[in-house]
């Protein structure tokens, strides 16, 4: 990564020491400038506070932008491009494998833009660091920055031009990235996140891969080591000289500690048919909470009785779940599907059982008797008739 990026990325505030913690965030959003608080990166936006419910989504964080905050009228040491980026940091410490993760809901309003009046971006960043020294390394030459989010401002002009909606992600060591051919989804929201895989970052949208930084080297590998973990997690949104209002929820960081079976154990299904509920399986980081943007690898046997799965690897959602459906093979028996998250030694178990199916034999009928035709109707009733014209002609004879 050449200098020039890596110092147009330093941090204009005091960073705090991270706290080795993994959670969803307190969506009371605190600022300050001590452990647990949202610390003021590069210049403090207007709004950095709790929304309420927007469109189904609570705990909304709101990163508004004022106008009073545009370069020319902030304090003189403030000036400059560089502060036009506002926003605020959380430290954490989470090792592989880490994500960082939120949901943007992203205005149709927002799809085009004729100038600065109407640009709107807004962004989730990470900080990974080596071990030690993130937070002291000259220019962050030991940092990378990875960057997931949104702009419709032009891309060489963005203060004085405007353009069309896209996602996009910052490579630290290539800088912007647009990502044109991601339809954006408007008037909803977008979840996006960032995982360290120990080796790679890798930015997803709605549960897509979209991008990957593979190369993860840095000024001071020699002296610090190789990037290691996320140490700081940052909400921001650009200043282009207008009021604005940037809605982020489902905000959240972790590392992943554990992967369990949720529903869908124990089920018994015919040959050759689906089973009644999908696998669904939760990841949990080490606090507890759910970790979204893991990606599980589902394993069934390779011989005798088993099942189908419509994928092997499943990403979990922002809930922290995965969820695959099932289909009992032609050979009957119990047996186990596992699905495994990355590093982890255990794995999510379900025990499944194919089976015969059950063929009921036909019910028989209770005897019926007979019911008389036509013909043997008939031979009664003329039977009948004689009998009473017998009996008729009799009574006559006696009269007489």
């Amino acid at each position: 990564m050449s200098k020039a990026i890596r110092c147009a990325l330093l941090f204009g505030c005091v960073m705090v020491a991270g706290q080795a913690r993994a959670e969803l965030v307190d969506t009371a959003y605190p600022v300050g400038t001590t452990a647990g608080t949202w610390v003021v990166d590069r210049y403090a936006p207007a709004v950095f506070a709790s929304g309420g419910t927007v469109a189904g989504r609570s705990g909304v964080l709101n990163l508004g932008i004022a106008q009073a905050d545009a370069d020319g009228t902030r304090p003189p040491a403030y000036s400059g491009a560089f502060y036009n980026t506002q926003g605020r940091g959380l430290s954490m410490d989470a090792s592989a494998y880490s994500v960082i993760y939120g949901s943007l809901y992203i205005p149709a309003a927002w799809t085009m833009s004729t100038g600065a009046a109407e640009n709107r971006r807004t962004d989730l960043w990470g900080m990974a660091s080596p071990a030690t020294g993130g937070d002291t390394c000259t220019s962050s030459g030991c940092n990378h920055f990875p960057i997931i989010g949104f702009s419709n401002a032009d891309t060489t002009t963005p203060i004085t031009a405007g353009g069309t909606g896209r996602y996009r992600v910052f490579d630290s060591q290539i800088g912007w990235q647009e990502l044109n051919s991601t339809p954006v989804q408007y008037d909803q929201w977008t979840d996006m996140c960032i995982a360290f895989n120990g080796t790679e970052l890798k930015s997803y949208i709605n549960g897509t891969l979209a991008y990957t930084q593979s190369d993860l080297s840095h000024a001071d590998q020699a002296t610090l080591g190789a990037t290691t973990k996320f140490s700081r997690m940052i909400m921001q949104a650009y200043n282009f000289g207008s009021d604005y209002t940037a809605q982020w929820s489902s905000l959240g960081y972790g590392q992943l500690d554990s992967v369990s079976a949720l529903s869908g154990d124990g089920q018994t299904a015919n040959l050759g048919a689906a089973f009644a509920n999908p696998l669904v399986v939760v990841a949990k980081d080490t606090s507890g909470a759910p970790l979204p943007c893991v990606p599980l690898t589902f394993a069934v046997p390779s011989g005798g009785a088993s099942a189908t799965l419509t994928t092997l690897t499943v990403f979990t959602d922002r809930l922290g779940t995965a969820t695959v459906p099932a289909t009992a093979n032609s050979t009957a028996g119990t047996y186990a599907v596992t699905a495994a998250g990355p590093g982890l030694e255990g794995a999510a178990s379900f025990s499944l059982t194919n089976q015969v199916a059950m063929v009921t034999p036909p019910t028989t009928p209770a005897a019926v008797s007979p019911v008389p035709t036509l013909n043997e109707w008939t031979l009664a009733v003329l039977s009948l008739l004689a009998a009473l014209g017998g009996a008729l002609a009799l009574s006559r004879r006696k009269q007489r």
